[in-house]
């Protein structure tokens, strides 16, 4: 259920049954980890419900289950059935998959989805340490600004699927540390491309580009100034320019050919495709969680991959 207006409050009730002649034992997920808030109401007919809350707002250490989205446990007597009621607020979009399962089933699919995310994050995280070698070795500044990249897509992203949800509930930055950390890669994205095609100082982009970092600059003012809200839909918007920008610069690159420019515009292009979804679900267009929450780890690998290989032509 994806809602772009994030004034009101989501109420949603469902009953599970059980229909076995034996007691089970559920969880019930909601696997969007940037909800501020989420509580849960579950009992029988006529007795007084089991209250959770949950949300980013909420510090991890009170959670009934130590995982990064919100997961309640649920007891049925055999040919039980229980209500539950969810209440929803969130500054961000309103998205609540609900999926119920056995225990079992629920911690192999939360083994497998951790294995899936420490994939990308391992992968990210080698390219940093590669590339920082690379830098203390040449000091080109290119090496830096494509750190600080990989950086911003690791806050982002993290803040995005919940993985450092205990880092950013205890230090109190959830709201903001997605805004952060997008504006954070897209100036380090405009800087290393200014780097990586080998701008002229005079050249007409090298203003424009100042111009979108004030921009940049200015969302991330906002999150003191206004609704946290204000500064998400902003960040989108900027970002999508930003990154249309960037790619302008590599399809004008193009003309002098490379394979290194090449790459640039492949990886360019996979954000791009990922910025349009994000924009359009900000605008409430109902799009499948599974492609913006990991599509968007897959265009961001495939980045991060694709300038990989443009700085390793660049260093032949």
């Amino acid at each position: 259920f994806p809602s772009h207006d994030t004034n009101s409050s989501y109420w949603f009730r469902f009953a599970v049954v059980n229909s076995a002649e034996t007691p089970r034992s559920l969880w019930v997920q909601v696997d969007y980890a940037i909800l501020d808030r989420v509580d849960f109401y579950c009992g029988r007919k006529g007795e007084k419900p089991t209250f959770y809350r949950l949300g980013d707002h909420v510090q991890f250490d009170s959670r009934p289950l130590a995982v990064r989205n919100f997961a309640v446990p649920l007891e049925l007597a055999a040919k039980g059935r229980i209500t539950c009621t969810l209440h929803v607020e969130s500054t961000s979009n309103i998205a609540v998959p609900i999926t119920i399962s056995d225990a079992v089933p629920f911690v192999e699919e939360t083994r497998a989805g951790d294995w899936t995310l420490g994939w990308f994050y391992g992968l990210a995280f080698g390219l940093l340490m590669y590339n920082l070698l690379v830098f203390l070795g040449s000091r080109e500044r290119v090496y830096l600004f494509y750190m600080m990249h990989i950086l911003g897509g690791l806050g982002y992203n993290s803040a995005l699927d919940g993985s450092f949800s205990m880092a950013w509930t205890f230090f109190s930055v959830q709201d903001g540390s997605v805004v952060f950390f997008i504006c954070f890669s897209l100036a380090s994205a405009l800087l290393f491309a200014q780097e990586y095609l080998r701008i002229p100082a005079a050249h007409w982009s090298r203003r424009v580009g100042k111009l979108l970092l004030l921009l940049i600059g200015f969302v991330v003012v906002l999150l003191s100034l206004a609704p946290v809200w204000v500064s998400i839909r902003a960040s989108v918007y900027v970002g999508l320019l930003t990154v249309a920008f960037v790619l302008t610069l590599g399809f004008e690159a193009l003309r002098k050919g490379g394979g290194e420019v090449w790459a640039f515009v492949l990886g360019f292009c996979a954000v791009m495709t990922m910025a349009a979804g994000a924009l359009l679900a900000s605008l409430g267009v109902d799009f499948s969680l599974f492609f913006l929450t990991y599509g968007m780890k897959l265009a961001w690998m495939l980045e991060l991959a694709a300038l990989s290989f443009g700085l390793g032509l660049r260093i032949q």
